[in-house]
């Protein structure tokens, strides 16, 4: 499958979660963590792939909830996204900012 195919695809699964009425808030969050994990190979394998780390982890609010409860860990990659692109680096005060409220740290975080 082409990268695009597969981003296709993640969006997909992104509005069947969002829209899953059956699900409890946690299942919810745990399959948005799901999501998160899977995205990484995805979004890193796609030519805009660090924009749309960087929009969807950043920038989305439930996202960002998933990711700071359930796996802080995804911090240093859309760290990396927001360090190695350039167009994104107006996007570090955002990020600067959620990694002070976090406890989380790695080398990465901390480079930041």
């Amino acid at each position: 499958l082409s990268a695009f195919s597969l981003t296709t695809r993640l969006f997909r699964l992104k509005d069947n979660i969002s829209s899953a009425v059956h699900l409890s808030y946690s299942e919810v969050l745990a399959q948005r963590a799901w999501l998160i994990h899977w995205g990484l190979f995805v979004y890193f394998n796609h030519h805009q792939g660090r924009d749309q780390i960087i929009d969807m982890f950043l920038y989305q609010k439930p996202y960002l909830n998933a990711i700071q409860t359930m796996c802080p860990h995804i911090l240093r990659y859309i760290t990396t996204a927001v360090v190695i692109s350039k167009r994104r680096r107006t996007d570090i005060k955002e990020l600067i900012k959620i990694l002070q409220q976090e406890s989380y740290k790695d080398p990465i975080t901390e480079f930041v």
